[in-house]
């Protein structure tokens, strides 16, 4: 799509999602609903950006380090403070947790 000067839309990233999921290719679903995710975190929506990271597990697709940075950045920015903390609380324990936590507080310090 870059290619061909065309934006991606909500439909095009189901599309591609879906395409992904049925294939089989996780790896490649997880990129596009990162970027999906950061698209929504982006342009405030944060109910788009909760809703996507909601999918992920249903789709078979574990969120990561990215995932959980954009749906708490989404949540931040929309001033949804119960749904940024409770997307901290729901961090898997390890280094996930910590980078999200520094990349969330930066962030919030930083405006």
């Amino acid at each position: 799509m870059p290619k061909a000067k065309v934006a991606p839309t909500v439909i095009s990233y189901s599309a591609a999602i879906s395409a992904c999921e049925k294939g089989g290719q996780w790896q490649q679903a997880l990129e596009f609903y990162n970027a999906a995710i950061s698209a929504c975190e982006k342009c405030g929506q944060w109910q788009h950006a909760l809703k996507l990271f909601e999918a992920m597990p249903k789709a078979k697709v574990q969120p990561d380090v990215i995932s959980y940075s954009a749906a708490i950045g989404a949540c931040e920015k929309g001033g949804q403070w119960q749904q940024t903390l409770q997307l901290f609380a729901d961090l898997p324990n390890g280094p996930l947790a910590g980078l999200c936590f520094r990349s969330a507080s930066y962030q919030t310090f930083r405006n």
